[in-house]
């Protein structure tokens, strides 16, 4: 059996990952993690039961994204329990394909922080602020940061005529109107702004924290 935790909310989905491997060990379970490549470990874990007559549970992080590995998992049969973790959201097709397969628990964002992005355009500066404060009671201010950058990426993508996978019409219609706002070089120059902001957090060399660094980076390119 396997179950996937998975969705925008990476805090959320994470967290309930992790409860549940708890819950496993607490009721006597052994519990492996799984590092290395699924073709290595695949057939050799699968189908084994353990020495000791107690339940048996493996767990891993980041498999579905290719299709490969999709490809290996389609092909188990066993009685022993997989839990997978993804640390980003899957598209819409592999999240269709795997949860006709298997058991996915979907953690979504608030509808709030969508509108946040979407709002994200010069001349609204005010507004985008007043969004930023809405979501800094969630304690998802990485996540924050990595949607946004996420997003300028791809409307990036957009003013070079590049595809971008798993996106529905509606979603690449909205983000096309957003990417027109943008002048080119300004919106570059923002990508690497925030880009940044991400390596200063994860060096911990800057005296601010997250939600701070974004605002003063919005000041200059909003």
């Amino acid at each position: 059996m396997i179950i996937v935790f998975a969705g925008e909310d990476e805090l959320a989905s994470r967290n309930a990952y992790l409860e549940l491997i708890k819950t496993h060990k607490i009721n006597g379970s052994e519990v492996y993690e799984l590092n290395a490549d699924p073709s290595i470990w695949i057939e050799m874990i699968f189908g084994q039961e353990s020495l000791f007559g107690t339940k048996t549970i493996y767990t891993a992080q980041n498999l579905f994204s290719k299709k490969s590995n999709r490809e290996l998992l389609a092909k188990l049969d066993s009685n022993n329990e997989l839990i997978i973790w993804e640390s980003s959201d899957l598209d819409f097709g592999i999240m269709k394909e795997i949860s006709a397969k298997y058991t996915v628990n979907t953690f979504k964002l608030s509808t709030n922080i969508f509108v946040f992005l979407d709002s994200i355009i010069p001349g609204n500066l005010k507004l985008v602020l007043q969004q930023l404060e809405q979501l800094k009671s969630n304690n998802i201010d990485f996540v924050v940061l990595n949607l946004i950058i996420k997003r300028i990426k791809e409307l990036i993508l957009l003013k070079n005529n590049s595809t971008i996978a798993g996106k529905q019409a509606w979603q690449l219609s909205k983000s096309k109107l957003q990417s027109s706002k943008w002048p080119t070089d300004k919106l570059e120059r923002f990508y690497e702004a925030l880009i940044k902001v991400e390596v200063r957090e994860k060096t911990s060399s800057s005296g601010l924290n997250i939600y701070e660094q974004i605002e003063i980076v919005f000041c200059y390119f909003l």
